[in-house]
């Protein structure tokens, strides 16, 4: 009985049952005060058992019951906190597993060919505009700058123009390393790194004064932050498309032409108005905006494995163009033509024919521009390399930015300030570059001309 009561959970039935015990032992009291005055050993019978009419041997197996329920009692509490602490772990696990998974790619699965359209894949073009703006437009207003540092730090054009130049470099030599962690299946953090260094770079340079302070935040820091996270955003934007990527990229591009009017004319308009410092403040907070955008809808699709205003309708064009007959196919005539229109730079003698070829030269410019970047991505077989294959070809025209201005500056001051050497030298690198095109073409296909490539 002191079994059944120990072991019972409901509140009521335990009383019911005690209850009725203690019916049942004073009946076998009653019972046993007559037997006893009967029968002498009884009394030894009665000594040896408890009020409720138990023998001790029976209850010393019994009593220990208790110690056994409370022993169940504990190992369920046990087990319960065990499993809290293991949903506990399990939550936490999976908490950081949905971390990892937006930091990197390694959990998406091979999601097939390029979708080609589409709400998020035009997002992913949107935000392209907007890196690309953010990139080059920053970098196309050094122009401005640099008559600014000329004006107010007395040091030589040819001096300053070295901040210009080394921010290109980098900007296009680091992506030869950003380019293959896009491909590692790193994109965010990389464009979180690059997007944090550049408005870091632009803050820092708004403190500036002195020649070598413009030159590490602007030159520098910005160089490796725009290489950082220029070239993995134009790598994820091929992996979106495949019969349309020539025209998607090229609309994306737009964002170098955009990017080229608007921030020149707002340093040319804000630095009388606010001075130097705040005048970069401003284009900081601006590009901050624009680049939480690009961090929070920018994303990857594959898993890892290993002259400005004219040039927005020209790589539109050629864009729609190169997906019917071939980038490559398009590329080395609009290489050929620009070395033609470089050469005939040198026969020009008064304004009208200085904004005629300006004119001119941004449209082809600007088609060999846009079209680099797919024509880069159709040769490349794996578009889970794209990153990698983006960042090598940048790195090699991150030389030609770091070394282009500074050696047609030297030329023209060989000449005594003559354009002629500078132009020169500017329309024989065209032609060596057309000559390197057609070298590709012919090695991939030979001479057909109806193969599309």
């Amino acid at each position: 009985m002191f079994r059944t009561i120990s072991g019972t959970a409901d509140p009521v039935q335990c009383a019911e049952i005690e209850k009725q015990r203690i019916e049942e032992s004073a009946g076998d009291s009653n019972k046993s005060s007559a037997s006893t005055d009967s029968d002498p050993d009884a009394v030894e019978r009665a000594i040896s058992q408890d009020d409720n009419g138990h023998g001790i041997e029976e209850y010393e197996k019994v009593s220990p019951r208790p110690s056994v329920g409370l022993a169940r009692t504990v190992s369920r509490n046990s087990r319960t906190s065990r499993t809290s602490r293991t949903s506990r772990t399990s939550r936490t696990s999976k908490g950081l597993s949905r971390i990892t998974s937006r930091l990197t790619t390694h959990d998406l699965e091979d999601p097939g060919p390029p979708p080609d359209g589409g709400l998020k894949a035009w997002t992913q073009i949107a935000m392209g505009w907007i890196a690309i703006a953010t990139t080059w437009g920053w970098i196309n207003c050094f122009g401005v700058f640099q008559t600014y540092y000329t004006l107010n730090l007395d040091i030589s054009p040819s001096t300053i123009s070295w901040i210009g130049t080394t921010q290109n470099f980098l900007t296009f030599f680091i992506g030869a390393f950003s380019g293959r962690l896009l491909d590692a299946g790193y994109f965010l953090p990389t464009v979180l790194v690059g997007a944090t260094l550049q408005i870091l770079g632009i803050f820092m340079m708004s403190l500036s004064t002195k020649y070598w302070q413009l030159f590490l935040t602007q030159g520098v820091l910005n160089g490796i932050g725009n290489g950082i996270f220029f070239t993995p955003c134009m790598g994820l934007m091929a992996t979106w498309f495949s019969k349309k990527r020539s025209l998607a990229m090229g609309c994306a591009s737009t964002g170098n032409a955009a990017g080229g009017i608007i921030y020149p004319i707002m340093v040319r308009e804000l630095l009388p108005k606010l001075g130097f410092a705040w005048t970069v403040r401003v284009l900081g907070f601006m590009n901050l905006g624009l680049l939480a955008l690009v961090v929070c809808l920018m994303k990857p699709r594959l898993p890892p494995l290993i002259l400005n205003g004219v040039g927005i309708p020209a790589r539109l064009i050629p864009g729609y163009v190169a997906d019917k007959i071939g980038q490559l196919n398009l590329l080395v005539p609009i290489s050929w033509a620009l070395c033609v229109i470089a050469w005939g730079w040198m026969a020009v003698h008064d304004r009208a024919g200085v904004y005629a070829f300006a004119i001119i030269y941004g449209i082809v410019a600007a088609a060999l521009q846009c079209l680099f970047p797919p024509t880069v991505a159709a040769l490349t077989s794996d578009l889970r390399v794209i990153g990698t294959r983006l960042g090598m070809a940048f790195a090699v025209m991150g030389f030609a930015a770091l070394t282009g201005p500074p050696i047609g500056g030297a030329i023209q001051a060989a000449e005594n300030g003559g354009y002629h050497g500078a132009q020169a030298w500017s329309a024989a690198s065209s032609l060596v570059c057309a000559c390197v095109f057609t070298a590709t073409r012919t090695s991939l296909v030979g001479w057909k001309m109806k193969a599309k490539i």
